[in-house]
């Protein structure tokens, strides 16, 4: 998901034309399910998906606004399965979290040499001393994205040694770059360290305890679910992980992930020069919303968990992009900038 600057803040026309329509009595959208007291924050919803009419933000298939464990508003289908995109990073950066917290992986200091050994002999020798921290904020130095889409592994290739193998785009620790490839080596080293796939101890550390029942993951050549994509999940599900974020790693009386962790996630290790979103955690963006400290999983197309925890806020957007790209999700944390924590605050 690379940067762009931050989305231009809804007009005010519309703005007011949508709020004097619910005034006068006239239904904002069929679509549309305000709880309580939400038809003015359904108006200004509504207001910033139409936007400046292009449709845009026509793929958005779920919102939810919940506040405090109730949903303000609702829209579309919370239910209905989709591609999660790159907010999969967030989620295995989570279940590293879990491991770290158990003792399977010592800590976020140890280097890739080590938890990668059977790779060690061919990594360039800054990635070989690149430390799981660096892997996590995306400053470890691993070809990002724009330099894989040149070089995609064989069908048949072995994904983990074809990105190690790669030379660094800059040293450890330089520069923030985004990396998919690094997500994905962090999907090698929790099955390494657990003996088992990121799905399967996904089932049973994170998603049996939160109530996600039928996520699809998909795999590389070599059996691994994908690091930084993949994931399908519902806005229901999506909720759910953001929930358990603005919990501190709690659910149900259940702690499931450190509060440590979880503070080392989503406070922001290294600046990422965008605008909307400036800076990066454990795969998490951090940002403000109104002013007020946030953290944003975000995937291509729209796909959005933002966390404002000053508000006891969570929003989820859900986009469907398979025929298409749809608007990025600097869109929808802007809609959360500009609109919905106004609206609340």
């Amino acid at each position: 998901m690379p940067v762009r600057s931050r989305t231009r803040r809804p007009s005010p026309v519309l703005v007011l034309a949508a709020v004097l329509a619910v005034l006068v009595g006239c239904s904002a959208s069929t679509a549309v399910r305000p709880v309580g007291a939400g038809a003015d924050l359904a108006s200004r919803i509504e207001a910033f998906l139409r936007g400046d009419g292009t449709g845009r933000h026509d793929r958005v298939r779920a919102v939810i606004v919940d506040v405090g464990g109730q949903r303000r508003f609702v829209r579309g289908e919370p239910a209905s399965r989709g591609a999660a995109r790159s907010v999969t990073k967030s989620v295995m950066a989570t279940l590293i979290g879990i491991a770290v917290d158990r003792g399977q992986i010592r800590g976020v200091d140890q280097t890739l040499g080590e938890l990668l050994p059977e790779h060690a002999a061919t990594m360039p020798a800054p990635l070989r001393a690149a430390t799981l921290r660096q892997v996590l904020t995306m400053t470890a130095g691993i070809a990002g994205d724009d330099t894989l889409a040149a070089r995609r592994p064989a069908s048949s290739e072995d994904w983990v040694a074809h990105a190690l193998a790669l030379t660094p785009r800059s040293p450890p620790g330089d520069r923030f770059a985004y990396s998919t490839a690094g997500s994905h080596l962090l999907s090698a080293v929790l099955t390494r360290a657990t003996g088992r796939s990121a799905l399967d101890y996904a089932r049973e550390a994170l998603f049996a305890p939160l109530g996600i029942t039928g996520p699809t993951w998909d795999a590389d050549p070599q059996g691994r679910q994908k690091g930084g994509t993949g994931l399908a999940l519902t806005a229901e599900e999506m909720l759910a992980i953001g929930r358990l974020y603005l919990a501190g790693g709690t659910h149900g009386g259940e702690r499931l992930v450190s509060a440590g962790w979880i503070g080392e996630a989503t406070r922001a290790h290294v600046a990422t020069g965008g605008a909307q979103l400036p800076g990066y955690g454990y795969q998490w963006w951090v940002g403000t919303a109104d002013g007020h400290p946030a953290f944003v999983a975000a995937g291509f197309g729209g796909q959005l968990i933002e966390v404002v925890p000053d508000l006891d806020l969570v929003v989820v957007v859900r986009s469907d992009v398979t025929h298409g790209p749809g608007a990025p999700p600097q869109d929808y944390a802007a809609m959360v900038d500009t609109v919905i924590a106004p609206a609340l605050g």
